[in-house]
C-alpha cells in the first residue's frame, strides 16, 4: 500500500502481513487478543522512486504461530521482500512467545523459523524492546532468555530496551534517524514522533 488518502506516497509503503482470518477465528476461540495482532512491515525511501529502501516490522503482540503463517505466506506469494528489517519491535514486549510457547521453562528451543525471520534482518539491524527492565529472572514478558536471542543477531549495542534509555528512573524516547546511508540510532535530543516504536513521546514547550 503506498496510497494514502487517496493520493501516492512516493517515500512510504505499508504491507500488512496479519491477522490472518484463520487467526481471527482461533482468536475468538480461544479468547486470545494477541492473534488479532496487525503485523506490518513500512518500507521507506529518502529519495523518489529510490532503491534504497529502509524497512520496520511492527508485529505487535503476535505469537510464533503467526510468525510460522507470515514466513509461509510470504514464500508462497513471492513476498520475501516483505520479510527484511532494518528495525525490528520485539513482539508482545520481547516475551518468548516470538520463539516458542509462553513458558520458557517448558519450550527453551526457539522455533526454526522463529529464527528464519530474524534472519531477514539486514546488515547492522535494530530491534526495540518495549518493554520494563529486563532481569535474569522468570518474568515473561519481558523475557531474558527472549532478549539473548534477539542479541545473537543484532549485537548488544543494536539491542534497545525503552525502559533503560539514558535514565532508568525517567527513560527517554529512543530516536532513529534514516537517511541515504539506511538507519542510524540517535544519542541526542528527540526530534521525531517515537510512540509506535513503543515510548513516550517528547513533552511539548
Amino acid at each position: 500500500m503506498d496510497t494514502f488518502n487517496g493520493k501516492k506516497n512516493d517515500y512510504l509503503s505499508i504491507f500488512v502481513h496479519a491477522p490472518f482470518k484463520s487467526d481471527l477465528v482461533r482468536g475468538r476461540a480461544d479468547k486470545d487478543k494477541n492473534a488479532t495482532s496487525i503485523v506490518v512491515q513500512m518500507q521507506l525511501r529518502t529519495k523518489k522512486y529510490g532503491d534504497k529502501k529502509t524497512c520496520i516490522i511492527i508485529g505487535g503482540d503476535a505469537d510464533h504461530y503467526v510468525w510460522e503463517q507470515i514466513l509461509e505466506k510470504s514464500k508462497k506469494h513471492k513476498n520475501t521482500d516483505k520479510l527484511k528489517w532494518d528495525l525490528f519491535l520485539a513482539p508482545h514486549h520481547c516475551s518468548w512467545t516470538f520463539f516458542n510457547d509462553t513458558k520458557y521453562e517448558d519450550n527453551k528451543t526457539p522455533k526454526d523459523y522463529a529464527l528464519e525471520f530474524l534472519s531477514y534482518g539486514e546488515n547492522k539491524a535494530h530491534i526495540i524492546a518495549s518493554s520494563t527492565k529486563i532481569l535474569n529472572d522468570d518474568s515473561n514478558p519481558p523475557c531474558y532468555q527472549a532478549m539473548q536471542e534477539y542479541v545473537k543477531k543484532v549485537g548488544e549495542t543494536r539491542f534497545k530496551n525503552t525502559a533503560l534509555h539514558k535514565k532508568e528512573n525517567a527513560p527517554q524516547p529512543l530516536v532513529y534517524t534514516i537517511d541515504d546511508f539506511g538507519i542510524t540510532f540517535e544519542k541526542g535530543i528527540p526530534v521525531v514522533a517515537t510512540t509506535l516504536l513503543g515510548s513516550t513521546p517528547p513533552r511539548a514547550g
